[in-house]
């Protein structure tokens, strides 16, 4: 039997962390394992066949909850349980492995988003599970929510949605081949694509840091569509990973961005590019310690 948190944890933010160490504490306090239940997809972009993006990946937003539980467990989100009763919800996905639950106050489950967490609290009472329901956190006044986070990430709050999220905002993704244009101005890159349903930082310079090959590295990164180089509009993710060497192309890396340094710009010539990425280089070094 488990104590598990229910949720879709997209970002897995400090409203989230609350809900999360509340799992945690009533796991250690019954000798029982801690565990979220999440789903594969969000829920009501499954329903409504839309939807904004997400913060993190299915395999991002699996590795931070791992920071708090030991055990994941993702749903398929389906036709047949977009379907389910809110009481066979309960009955089939959370009582044959929970002794006790923890949700959000605004926790929906259920056909057409019927069950609420007061109800979920009922149920489980019956089933003899324990049920904690977890209040809204609030920051600076206001609430912490996940829709909040995506437009501050869009706009290019870093700092804020950093803030919001009680952590760095992380993508994930396998190195690729770019067009080597870092290289031949004497700042090699590595590179990454966000995918479509990921939510993207504004175009900009970042301080980051990169997690690759089981080590983690001070980094900067941009996102944009070089302007002073580039010939069409296609994003790309750059990475400059300060004090590695090696090749990275076909391997998972996962690049934290803590801050947004400047927006992106077209500069007259590719020497005056040269000449501000050697001072954004020097800037996240000096920002990085």
């Amino acid at each position: 039997m488990n104590v598990i948190a229910l949720g879709f944890f997209d970002g897995v933010h400090i409203g989230h962390a609350a809900l999360l160490n509340q799992t945690v504490s009533v796991s250690n306090r019954l000798g029982l394992d801690s565990c979220a239940l999440t789903f594969d997809v969000q829920p009501k972009q499954f329903i409504s066949g839309k939807g904004e993006p997400l913060l993190n990946t299915t395999q991002d937003r699996e590795y931070l909850l791992k920071q708090y539980v030991q055990r994941v467990l993702t749903l398929r989100f389906d036709d047949f349980l977009m379907r389910m009763e809110p009481q066979i919800f309960i009955a089939e996905k959370i009582k044959p492995s929970a002794a006790h639950v923890v949700v959000g106050e605004d926790f929906r489950f259920g056909y057409k988003g019927e069950g609420t967490s007061t109800l979920l609290a009922m149920e489980c009472k019956k089933f003899g599970i324990g049920c904690d329901i977890v209040p809204l956190i609030a920051l600076d006044s206001t609430t912490v929510g996940s829709t909040l986070i995506r437009r501050l990430i869009a706009d290019g709050s870093m700092e804020d949605a950093v803030r919001f999220l009680g952590h760095a905002h992380i993508l994930s993704g396998t190195v690729k081949h770019g067009r080597r244009l870092g290289t031949t101005i004497g700042a090699p890159t590595v590179n990454i694509e966000i995918p479509e349903h990921i939510v993207k930082p504004a175009y900009g310079v970042y301080l980051t840091r990169t997690f690759a090959c089981g080590q983690r590295f001070p980094s900067i990164t941009n996102i944009g569509v070089r302007p002073t180089v580039a010939e069409n509009n296609r994003p790309n993710t750059e990475t400059t990973i300060f004090g590695f060497s090696g090749d990275l192309y076909g391997e998972q890396i996962r690049i934290e961005f803590i801050k947004h340094m400047r927006n992106e710009k077209r500069f007259d010539s590719v020497d005056r590019l040269k000449a501000q990425i050697a001072r954004d280089i020097e800037t996240a070094k000096e920002m990085h310690g």
